[in-house]
């Protein structure tokens, strides 16, 4: 995994080949479905967003930890969903039971903090779509949602069913980690 300079760019390569990550939080002025917005971009750019609640993301390398995840499992024929983006939310939820993902990391009406998972084949790629959908949805970039906090820590913590003994040991984002690549293994 390489990051682009300056930019929350990742590139990505396994078994599904060579994709381009970016990573992103935000915040959201209103309360309009995303999906919408997010769905005709992807279509007409070839790209695949994600968007998740932000509380329930430990930074930008757990989101692209969930994309690996998910992208490996769909190249590899592992994948337990029928589409790449309930695959992204379920890797990133680290849950294979769709409706348990969608309500750990999923967006519920009335949350305004954001983490966007956009995937698509060049820098340039990514980036439009990024900026479309920013645009589209009246989003302001704010990578600070995606920070941790003790509040955001215990959320985690209670979220990803990680002890106070696993957190004396390693880092909440490892744990996380941990528990994304278990779920290929299951």
């Amino acid at each position: 995994m390489r990051v682009a300079r300056g930019e929350r760019i990742y590139v990505l390569r396994g078994p599904f080949g060579r994709r381009t990550v970016l990573a992103f939080g935000a915040l959201r002025s209103n309360s309009a479905d995303p999906l919408p917005a997010i769905s005709e971009v992807d279509e007409r750019l070839g790209t695949t967003t994600q968007v998740f609640d932000a509380s329930a993301i430990a930074g930008h390398a757990h989101l692209v930890c969930g994309a690996f995840s998910a992208l490996t499992s769909w190249s590899e024929g592992w994948n337990f969903t029928e589409s790449l983006k309930l695959e992204l939310i379920c890797h990133t939820a680290s849950d294979r039971q769709i409706t348990r993902a969608i309500g750990k990391v999923g967006v519920k009406p009335g949350v305004r903090k954001l983490a966007f998972l956009v995937i698509g084949s060049s820098r340039e790629n990514v980036r439009a779509a990024a900026r479309e959908i920013s645009s589209a949805l009246g989003l302001r970039r704010d990578d600070g949602v995606l920070d941790i906090g003790p509040e955001k820590l215990k959320r985690l913590a209670r979220l990803y069913s990680i002890s106070d003994a696993e957190l004396r040991c390693s880092s909440i984002e490892d744990l996380i980690f941990e528990r994304i690549s278990l779920l290929g293994l299951g």
